[in-house]
């Protein structure tokens, strides 16, 4: 295999490549609106740390709602997220959609915190009712920061720097897994 190596010819290119515009991550960091949708992401994905993160700590340490609630609300995201996911998707898509969407994602994501926190000082009955309440504002949060993320990282990109666009559009969601927990603990 070695000497096959050796004896090949060298591949030469057929023709000098013109020098093309340089298409390197300078140039998506300088457009700042999308940059400043992917620091967004990093505050609108944090849905994702509060419900694998604080929900299971909160309902155990500072609710008087039943441990078993957990599973079953976990549960109840995923059944969501499956009849919901769609009709989300649907509306990102329609004109002004993503400045919509991200709003009823932020205006969610309020809703879901707040009734969190008022759990932790109802009886168990209440607590549980605004645990379910929270769970489906915040899984309503997910819904649309998931549609509207791909819809911007995909769409709003000029095709021939997709990739690097992308990448840094996904770095938003690296970021806010490797700091969630820490913020939401």
């Amino acid at each position: 295999a070695g000497l096959a190596v050796a004896a090949a010819r060298a591949v030469r290119p057929a023709a000098r490549r013109q020098r093309a515009e340089p298409a390197g991550y300078r140039q998506v960091l300088r457009d700042r609106a999308f940059t400043g949708l992917a620091l967004l992401n990093v505050i609108m994905c944090l849905f994702d740390s509060i419900l694998l993160v604080a929900m299971p700590l909160w309902i155990a340490t500072h609710t008087k709602a039943p441990l078993p609630l957990t599973g079953l609300l976990f549960t109840l995201n995923t059944l969501l997220a499956v009849l919901l996911q769609v009709r989300a998707s649907r509306a990102v898509t329609a004109p002004g959609g993503i400045a919509r969407s991200y709003r009823i994602a932020a205006a969610s994501f309020v809703l879901a915190c707040g009734a969190f926190a008022l759990a932790a000082s109802e009886p168990a009955a209440a607590a549980t009712v605004l645990l379910i309440v929270a769970l489906v504002a915040l899984t309503s949060a997910e819904l649309v920061t998931s549609a509207s993320e791909w819809f911007v990282s995909v769409n709003l990109t000029p095709a021939r720097l997709r990739e690097r666009y992308l990448s840094l559009f996904k770095t938003s969601m690296a970021v806010q897994q490797a700091v969630g927990p820490l913020l939401v603990d």
